[in-house]
């Protein structure tokens, strides 16, 4: 994949506010805990949406995409291409499903490229990045770079569980000023959703995460998963034996699952409302 120019997507980088949720910050972590890890979309990152790809969710800008695709010089209306756009997401689902993949996860500049047979690799990531940008703008959770710094001062391992497609990390690199390994997160404990074709709440990225961190020597009970949404974050990470940390920081991202909560407990063990809440439970100690 070829690299993001950044002039591409500074246009778009506009200060972002999280929506008071008027949840109550409860519970607690058991330690000690030897890794933290995170979702981006509405943990890490507020998120106009809530998460990658959910332009459906967000009023459609309609006359800045219709300047996009004449930029892009795409004979279609702003509608026609987003209605291409879903049924092509809709249908890879579909074949997925077909195969066995209950939660399946495209890579959306494949998607791109389906649609768009005549343009050029540049072209297909240009407009990739530019329409998710403006369907979905993003800036850094208050508190970000605290918590991280925290993590890495107190020798915490740091670890990416995430529904994302191929310019989310060069977007959290844009919007700190560092590569996603520089802020601490290990390569090796990063588990993106495009890169495997499955997405939460599916287990298969939180069972990947568990069995390596085995191999480091870490319990998966040491190991703590924070997210944004009750079903596709708390659940899964609980299943897999990990403590879990409701963040419930902005009204866009969070998603309690008041029907799930009936069917199984989902609780998590730790309710937060802001980042900092976390440093005071990053104890890798006994």
């Amino acid at each position: 994949m070829n690299a993001i120019p950044k002039q591409l997507i500074t246009p778009y980088l506009k200060p972002l506010e999280p929506l008071p949720t008027y949840v109550t910050s409860e519970g607690r972590l058991t330690p000690p805990i030897r890794c933290l890890l995170c979702d981006i979309y509405g943990t890490l990152l507020i998120s106009a949406s809530g998460d990658v790809g959910q332009s459906s969710r967000r009023t459609q800008p309609i006359h800045q995409m219709t300047r996009l695709l004449e930029r892009y010089a795409i004979p279609m209306t702003a509608g026609q291409l987003i209605e291409k756009l879903h049924g092509a997401i809709k249908e890879a689902h579909h074949k997925a499903r077909g195969m066995g993949i209950e939660y399946p996860e495209v890579r959306i500049e494949k998607i791109w490229e389906s649609l768009l047979p005549g343009k050029s690799s540049e072209e297909i990531i240009g407009l990739a990045v530019e329409f998710e940008m403006l369907f979905n703008p993003i800036w850094p959770m208050p508190h970000l770079s605290e918590l991280l710094s925290a993590c890495r001062e107190r020798n915490i391992l740091l670890g990416i569980i995430s529904n994302a497609q191929f310019f989310t990390l060069h977007l959290l690199k844009l919007l700190t000023g560092s590569p996603v390994t520089r802020l601490g997160f290990k390569k090796e404990l990063t588990f993106l959703s495009y890169r495997h074709g499955i997405a939460k709440p599916a287990e298969g990225l939180f069972r990947m995460a568990a069995d390596r961190l085995k191999k480091l020597g870490i319990a998966p009970e040491q190991a703590v998963y924070m997210g944004n949404d009750e079903r596709k974050d708390i659940a899964p990470a609980k299943r897999n034996a990990f403590q879990t940390i409701l963040f419930a920081g902005d009204a866009r991202s969070l998603r309690i699952d008041h029907e799930t909560h009936s069917i199984e407990p989902l609780d998590p063990d730790l309710v937060v409302t802001d980042l900092l809440q976390v440093i005071p439970y990053l104890d890798s100690r006994l």
